[in-house]
């Protein structure tokens, strides 16, 4: 324990001292050891070619007023959420065979929502969605709407979160800590661990969203303006938006469709020119749900 304490005292120390930038530089170069961290290495970045536009089809308004849309696996389900109004509970809302209902109401949900099987969904508590104390909060979402069971990160093999704007990887099986994102290049926050536990997508105030291969070892892919990364069930697709904004308002918010494993990417087609925000994939990327700028949430399938 002494250790690990040891190691992340060392990785916010690399955040904030030149020396230990220098020190990290003469590090081995066969792949970091507990408490190195990981630098950006243009060299490790994997090639990714673009596909043309991928259109959307059968797009279904689902509801309005809310911050963000969790698809399910299958494609037929999703999950809302809404923001409560100060002292009031947050709502969870769901959408299934075309009609919209109001799921739960609950201070300790929030907009992270990832989906456990077909009919149950795993929150991030609202207090600490991304810290290494946030646990996750299952519900059965078919049925009568009820809470499972409050699950630490002891039922991953890998556990990710964010400290002092460095993105942290804990192996339950090695017993290590390691840093996985740059601080001498950016900050970054909300780390997103891929259902087969073999990337971790997180995002940069200036770099976007970056994916870190874990077998490698090295970040491998970086989209610039990226926001909101999400993987698809299996883990192959992840899906982000790619924003810019004035200062106080985002002006553009395109989705951006990455194939990890034929390492390529395309846009989704958006000829109305909408804000799109925070998506999420069902199986195999054939469908998505987002929501805009506006507070409305659509599920499109993807034509490939």
């Amino acid at each position: 324990m002494k250790f690990r304490t040891f190691c992340l005292s060392f990785a916010v120390a690399f955040a904030a001292s030149v020396f230990a930038a220098a020190a990290f530089a003469q590090a081995p170069s066969d792949g970091p050891a507990d408490g190195q961290l990981v630098r950006l290495d243009a060299k490790k970045l994997w090639r990714f070619g673009f596909l043309q536009n991928a259109p959307l089809v059968s797009a279904q308004h689902l509801a309005s007023h809310v911050f963000s849309a969790s698809i399910s696996p299958d494609g037929s389900q999703a999950v809302m959420f809404e923001r409560g109004l100060p002292k009031q509970p947050n709502i969870l809302h769901r959408w299934a065979d075309g009609k919209t209902s109001k799921l739960l109401e609950s201070r300790e949900v929030s907009a992270y929502i990832e989906w456990a099987s077909d009919d149950q969904v795993d929150i991030r508590q609202m207090d600490a969605p991304f810290f290494r104390e946030g646990a996750r909060l299952r519900y059965q979402v078919t049925g009568k709407p009820q809470l499972k069971a409050r699950l630490p990160h002891a039922d991953r093999e890998f556990v990710v979160y964010d400290h002092d704007d460095v993105i942290i990887l804990e192996s339950k099986q090695t017993r290590t800590l390691q840093a996985i994102s740059d601080p001498a290049a950016d900050r970054y926050f909300a780390p997103v661990l891929s259902p087969d536990e073999r990337f971790v997508a997180f995002c940069g105030l200036k770099t976007g969203v970056l994916v870190f291969d874990i077998e490698a070892n090295a970040v491998v892919f970086i989209g610039a303006h990226g926001t909101e990364p999400a993987f698809s069930p299996d883990g192959r697709y992840l899906v982000y938006a790619d924003t810019r904004d004035d200062g106080h308002a985002f002006t553009q918010g395109n989705l951006v469709l990455v194939d990890l494993k034929k390492r390529n990417y395309r846009v989704l087609a958006n000829p109305g020119n909408e804000i799109r925000l925070r998506a999420t994939l069902s199986r195999n990327a054939e469908f998505v749900a987002y929501t805009t700028a506006a507070g409305d949430a659509y599920r499109a399938q993807i034509r490939k």
